[in-house]
């Protein structure tokens, strides 16, 4: 952690975080995989949890975001 955040400027958990956000977005850019179908392929329980945790990241929810972006 303190190598990453010397190197990063940013936590390793933060920078975690930031990739998997990143590869979410490009995930609902690029493709037409349904949002419960990326919840599970994403790693997350729960297509609630998923949807919470984009919304933290980006304030506005997977499928407010593909509309947006498409």
């Amino acid at each position: 952690n303190d190598i990453c955040k010397k190197v990063t400027g940013i936590t390793a958990k933060d920078y975690i975080n930031e990739y998997l956000v990143l590869e979410i977005k490009k995930a609902l850019v690029l493709t037409n995989i349904p949002i419960n179908k990326l919840t599970t392929l994403y790693g997350f329980d729960e297509a609630t949890n998923f949807v919470k945790y984009f919304k933290r990241y980006t304030q506005i929810t997977p499928k407010q975001f593909r509309k947006e972006n498409k």
